[in-house]
Formats: structure tokens, sequence, C-alpha cells
């Protein structure tokens, strides 16, 4: 309850302030200091792991491939097309430029 407290007070009063993060250090040094698993039978989650986690190729089945793949290839050519537009759109504004860049110079020089 007191997290919660703590949590809602930052959020309210002081936004910058991490509640969560206060919160959660707060609780478990309470639990630390005060031998709460032994006094007040509060269930803690155990030991955190130690290292990082062994590398190794994930488990993919054929049905995830093939999920992957219909997605994959359905998204596709939406992309490509928003991709040439850009690409459409900015060489033709780019074309308009040197264009009126040059229509000024020969105004210049003549």
């Amino acid at each position: 309850m007191f997290s919660v407290v703590i949590i809602l007070a930052c959020k309210r009063w002081a936004s910058k302030i991490p509640g969560v993060l206060i919160a959660v250090v707060g609780s478990t040094l309470a639990v630390a200091i005060f031998d709460l698993t032994a006094c007040a039978n509060i269930s803690v989650i155990g030991p955190l792991p130690q290292g990082l986690p062994m590398v190794r190729l994930p488990l993919v089945t054929v049905s995830d491939l093939q999920s992957l793949l219909s997605a994959a290839v359905a998204i596709q050519p939406q992309r490509q097309d928003r991709v040439d537009a850009r690409i459409s759109k900015n060489w033709r504004l780019t074309l308009v430029l040197n264009k009126q860049r040059h229509n000024t110079l020969s105004q210049c020089l003549y």
C-alpha cells in the first residue's frame, strides 16, 4: 500500500521524480532491513539470476516461418510503393528547383 501512495504522490506533485523506481527500491530496502520474509511472513520471489543468459538460436517452427513470411510478403509492396512515391516527389522537386535556378542564372547572364 505504501508503494502505491508513493507512486501516486510522485505522479501528482513531483512528475519529474520516478515514483515507481523509488517505490521498488524502498520496498526492497524495507524487506531487507526489517527482515520481513521471516517476521511478517512476506514471500519474496527469490534471488535474481546472475550473469547473461546463454547464447542460442531461437526455436522456430514451420508454422512460425509461414506466418512470418506471409506477413512480410503482404507488407513489402506497400512499403515499396511509399518509398517510390517519396523518391518520385523528391526527384520532381529537385527538377523544379534546378529549372528555377537555371532560369534565374540565364536571366542574370543575358
